[in-house]
């Protein structure tokens, strides 16, 4: 009886990690309104005027953007961002791995790469292109130090642990599915490896963030998005489900009477 409890339990907290993870997987993808508001972080620009002439460091002469007096978004999710402001719609498109390369439409391995992205937005908002190095350099220097230019390769692993977690999630949730003590090992075994690599990458991309809301921009302010804590709920789901189900995976021992046989 206990086991069939422990089971049910750890079977409904594998399903509610399987669909926190699947929301984040599904943040910004597309336009659709349930992606579009699923992120891991967002830049709103308030004034994009201000927020050029900021972040270039008074590169754009004071008066030269006043025709630019609109508001702005960036948001980033898993396989691509979408971008959106007064005087365009919404476009969804993947950071290329490489600086250089060619952007494309959604696909898998997209860095984090937030000058990259804002150049992009200028370029898309008919922002003049001088502009594009100052701002990417504005990012390249406030977010990551000079030991700490990986971050591309670091971001883009960190997807893939997402990835792979959610995988592991969904194939522990099957496997909880058949009620004998070899399968509900195996239900235990991928559990806590879709707990360690969701964990990884929740890690990584809380630590990305945190470096990105903790700059001062004006005219434009940078906010944790809500794919992280689908994440973090996702952590504590698979790991609460991972200890449950190492429990109600050990040997029971069986108890014999000689009038009766034997029972459990």
């Amino acid at each position: 009886m206990a086991r069939g409890i422990g089971i049910a339990i750890a079977q409904f907290l594998l399903f509610s990690a399987f669909v926190l993870t699947l929301l984040a997987n599904m943040g910004q993808i597309t336009s659709n309104i349930v992606a579009r508001n699923i992120s891991f972080g967002k830049l709103e620009i308030k004034r994009v005027d201000t927020f050029v002439y900021g972040v270039s460091h008074g590169a754009a002469a004071p008066g030269s953007l006043d025709s630019y007096r609109y508001l702005g978004e960036i948001a980033w999710g898993l396989y691509s961002h979408c971008m959106k402001s007064d005087r365009m719609d919404i476009l969804c498109q993947t950071t290329p791995t490489r600086p250089g390369d060619e952007v494309k439409k959604q696909t898998m391995g997209q860095p984090f790469a937030v000058g990259n992205d804002v150049d992009a937005f200028l370029a898309a908002s008919k922002l003049p292109s001088n502009y594009g190095n100052a701002v990417d350099t504005f990012f390249d220097d406030r977010l990551w130090s000079a030991s700490d230019k990986s971050h591309r390769n670091e971001s883009i692993a960190a997807m893939y642990l997402i990835f792979l977690g959610t995988i592991f999630t969904f194939v522990a949730l099957v496997l909880g599915c058949f009620v004998v003590q070899f399968f509900t090992a195996l239900c235990a075994a991928c559990s806590f490896l879709a707990f360690a690599l969701i964990l990884c990458g929740a890690s990584l991309w809380t630590y990305f963030m945190h470096k990105f809301v903790q700059l001062d921009m004006e005219g434009a302010e940078a906010k944790y998005g809500n794919a992280l804590w689908f994440l973090w709920a996702s952590v504590f789901c698979t790991l609460v489900a991972t200890i449950l189900l190492s429990f109600v995976s050990k040997p029971q021992r069986r108890r014999y009477d000689d009038d009766e046989g034997p029972y459990y």
